[in-house]
């Protein structure tokens, strides 16, 4: 199917979509204009289209208009100084280097954070850029170029006829650096094209004049930058097998670091000082800043703010942002890059009343009265009506999921993502393998996550192997199909919202109390009933130390695991209506 120009759908909903032209940016004051189409509908969005596109092409004409106005005052029909071609030639490299570092740091960040959707319509807008500059008839070239030479020259108070042939050679070096640009963009975001580097726009060449240096001095082969660093960091942790979500965690002190120390800042001149500069500056960041600031950088909307403001960043996050970017020098630390980590000893903030407190455990009282609501005693249906008592007895995940937890220690994910054939048996044991699929379609927080957790007695006896069997037979993939993934591919996005909502109504809602709570109560159940450390340690997917030791053998068998597991029990909680039901 042809792809629909300037047509973007993402999570259902239909947008317009287009490049601002780059010598009108700095006059319109955006790179791209994204409107939403208001329609969900292909077809609807299709008409809507030609209307928005007009109204581009109308505002990018008033703009051209008034870049026309401008340079026209300055740029005379006869020169008044005497430009070399050596000038324009220096004036063309610069403005390439600026160019590219500002490219280049966009691109580096957006990267990191950017869906495989995204890169891909990144990459189709590039090469439009790409095919509208190597197009052979200069009368399509020349609206992209000619502005940009005029304003640059304007800028640099160089005045060349327009209709000399300096002028023409200007724009024909404007049109080359372009070209370059749009082939090294095309390069960072994993295109790969047969092309010779242009020598004039490429790192290695200089100008030979004593008075023509360029304006920044290439770096040392034995200087790491910063975003050389970051760059290894991300793509090491990848290679480890940590998921996108908690390599997401970065994305905030790794766009604010970028912003504040700048792509090409050699690590090992990176001070405790300039550490603690940046978490004076990023306790001023609002909360979601690009959502609330599209158009200003992350520094710029953290000058906006006093540190005690409500809408900033809370102590906990700003802490954590701190502790991110710790890790980020202590892998340089651990590669040799640099001998100290600068970030190690940089004081905490102090706690806001902002901040959200430490997660609780659920009290026996509260799991009887949980497990007592007409979820698990009779309810309408488990959609809506799940909370308000009922004939039904649905078995479906809201009912499940909370269960699981509390007597396995798996995280809301681990459960909402599991396949109907992950409920197995291995040595004769019943268990749930959390294991990676083909398809890439779960997610695990790191490598210890990958684990067999053996079920137990009381999830055996409430019915859960039965209730897979019956996934298994109508031919389910999924052990609860009827969670569905959110935009960003997580699967229990959904479920935390109606848990949330679940405890809340249910009367059970205090500060504190979530569903990880259920995971902290099973931690908690291990050290009552004095499970093996490291068996605790093997079942809830946890690090037992960075002990050699700890890392030689096996661990336990999957038989010990049971025994182990089977320990757990909830002094005073009463389930025996769950377990005659089965």
């Amino acid at each position: 199917m042809a792809k629909t120009p300037f047509l973007l759908r993402r999570a259902g909903k239909c947008y317009f979509r287009i490049r601002v032209p780059v010598h009108l940016v700095d006059t319109i004051g955006k790179k791209e204009i994204k409107v939403s189409l208001g329609t969900s509908d292909l077809r609807e969005a299709k008409h809507r289209i030609a209307l928005e596109h007009l109204k581009a092409q109308e505002l990018f004409a008033n703009a051209e208009r008034v870049n026309t106005n401008n340079s026209s005052t300055s740029i005379s029909a006869t020169p008044t100084i005497a430009v070399s071609n050596i000038e324009l030639e220096r004036t063309a490299v610069l403005w390439f280097k600026d160019q590219e570092r500002e490219a280049e740091q966009y691109d580096f960040s957006a990267r990191i954070t950017m869906s495989a959707d995204e890169r891909f319509d990144m990459l189709d807008m590039l090469r439009d850029d790409l095919s509208g500059l190597e197009n052979e008839h200069e009368s399509i070239t020349a609206p992209a170029v000619q502005p940009v030479a005029k304003k640059l020259l304007q800028k640099k108070n160089l005045s060349i006829d327009v209709s000399s042939k300096q002028f023409h050679y200007f724009c024909t070096l404007i049109h080359r650096a372009l070209v370059q640009l749009t082939y090294n963009r095309l390069a960072r975001y994993g295109d790969t094209y047969d092309h010779q580097s242009d020598r004039m726009f490429c790192s290695t060449y200089s100008i030979h004049s004593e008075h023509l240096q360029p304006a920044i001095a290439p770096v040392s082969s034995s200087t790491i930058t910063w975003g050389e660093s970051v760059k290894q960091f991300v793509e090491i942790k990848k290679s480890e097998g940590v998921t996108k979500k908690t390599l997401d965690g970065y994305n905030l002190i790794i766009q604010f670091s970028i912003e504040f120390f700048g792509l090409e800042k050699d690590i090992s001149t990176i001070t405790a000082a300039d550490c603690r500069e940046l978490r004076d500056n990023i306790s001023h960041l609002p909360s979601n800043a690009k959502k609330r600031h599209p158009n200003l950088t992350l520094i710029e909307a953290s000058k906006l703010y006093s540190q005690e403001d409500t809408s900033c960043l809370s102590s906990t996050s700003i802490n954590n942002q701190m502790r991110n970017l710790s890790a980020i020098f202590n892998f340089a630390v651990n590669e040799g890059t640099i001998d100290k980590n600068p970030a190690s000893n940089i004081k905490k903030v102090s706690n806001k009343n902002s901040d959200k407190p430490e997660r609780e455990t659920f009290t026996t009282e509260e799991l009887n009265k949980l497990f007592r609501t007409p979820l698990y005693t009779g309810c309408i249906d488990d959609n809506n009506n799940y909370n308000k008592v009922g004939q039904n007895h649905p078995r479906g995940h809201r009912f499940w999921i909370p269960l699981i937890s509390l007597y396995s220690g798996m995280r809301l994910n681990e459960c909402c993502q599991l396949f109907s054939d992950d409920i197995g048996e291995l040595d004769g044991v019943p268990v749930i393998f959390l294991r990676k699929d083909p398809e890439g379609i779960k997610t695990f927080k790191n490598k210890v996550s990958l684990r067999v957790v053996p079920i137990h007695p009381v999830l055996q006896q409430i019915g859960l192997i039965e209730y897979a069997q019956s996934m298994q037979d109508d031919m389910q993939k999924m052990l609860f199909p009827n969670i569905k993934p959110s935009a960003k591919g997580s699967y229990s996005d959904a479920t935390s919202k109606w848990f949330s909502r679940f405890i809340d109504s249910s009367k059970l809602k205090r500060e504190g109390l979530v569903f990880h709570s259920l995971r902290h109560t099973f931690r908690d159940a291990a050290r009552d009933n004095d499970l093996n450390r490291e068996a605790v340690a093997k079942l809830g997917g946890w690090t037992v130390s960075d002990d050699v030791m700890d890392k030689y053998g096996k661990g336990h068998s999957i038989t010990r695991l049971y025994s182990e597991i089977s320990k757990i029990e909830y002094e005073g909680l009463d389930l025996d209506h769950l377990i005659r039901g089965s």
